[in-house]
C-alpha cells in the first residue's frame, strides 16, 4: 500500500484545456506541388524556398527533389533531400504591415491598422536595421512588414507610409 501511495504521489496533473501545439503551426503538402519561392520545413527549420530540382527515379523507382533555402527568420542556407511523392511539412506564414512608432534597443514598437501594439518585433543588426534607424531619427513615417510563424516573428522590409 506504501508503495501505491508514493507512486499516486508523484504523478503530475496536466491542464488539456489550453496549450500551443506546434503541428498546428505547420501543415503537411505533397512535396511535388511546392514551388520556387514557398515556404518548406528544412531539417525542422522554416525555410524560404531559392531553389529546387528534381533527380529521374533511380532503381527504386523513386524521383527526389533536392532542396535549397534560406532560414525564414536567420537567413541561414538549409538543403534536404525528400522523395516527390512523400509529404513535407510547410510552415504557416503570416505577412503583416505595422506601422513604425519608437525603435528601442532593437525592437520595434509597432501599431496595425487596428491600433493593436507590438513590442515583440526585434530587427537584426545589418543594413535593414541601419536604414530603418536613420529614416526613423530623420522623423520618416514608416511602414515595416513582419513575418510571423511558429512563435517567431522578424521584420523583413520597410517602405514609407502613405500620407
Amino acid at each position: 500500500m506504501r508503495a501505491l501511495n508514493l507512486m499516486m504521489s508523484t504523478v503530475q496533473e496536466f491542464d488539456f484545456v489550453s496549450g500551443d501545439a506546434e503541428a498546428s503551426m505547420t501543415q503537411l503538402v505533397k512535396a511535388s506541388s511546392l514551388r520556387k519561392g514557398g515556404y518548406v520545413m528544412l531539417r525542422g527549420y522554416p525555410c524560404k524556398i531559392m531553389e529546387m530540382s528534381a533527380a529521374q527515379p533511380g532503381k527504386h523507382g523513386h524521383s527526389k527533389i533536392h532542396f535549397i533555402g534560406l532560414d525564414v527568420f536567420t537567413g541561414k542556407k538549409h538543403e534536404d533531400i525528400c522523395p516527390s511523392k512523400e509529404t513535407i511539412e510547410v510552415p504557416i506564414i503570416h505577412r503583416e504591415e505595422y506601422q513604425l512608432l519608437y525603435i528601442t534597443d532593437g525592437y520595434l514598437e509597432l501599431m496595425d491598422q487596428a491600433g493593436k501594439l507590438r513590442k515583440d518585433v526585434h530587427i537584426a543588426s545589418g543594413e535593414l536595421r541601419e536604414k530603418t534607424t536613420a529614416r526613423w531619427e530623420n522623423g520618416d513615417d514608416l511602414m515595416i512588414t513582419v513575418l510571423s510563424g511558429l512563435g517567431q516573428s522578424v521584420a523583413v522590409s520597410i517602405r514609407t507610409a502613405p500620407k
